[in-house]
């Protein structure tokens, strides 16, 4: 397959992910301000690995809680 198209495939999973970031309503979302900053995805498009950068939230357990 294209790097081409899993190049945009990235993309649009990266900008509809932001956006429905925005729309939640979870206060421990709300504390900080998360950022997607990746995604790779897979050849075969069934799996994607999403890299988060999390700022404003002391620790890790805070913003898996």
């Amino acid at each position: 397959m294209s790097t081409n198209r899993i190049g945009r495939i990235n993309e649009d999973i990266e900008r509809i992910l932001a956006s429905l970031l925005r729309d939640i309503k979870d206060p421990r979302v709300k504390k900080g301000i998360i950022s997607i900053t990746g995604v790779d995805t897979t050849a075969d498009l069934k799996q994607s690995r999403i890299y988060l950068s999390v700022l404003g939230i002391d620790s890790e357990k805070e913003f898996k809680a």
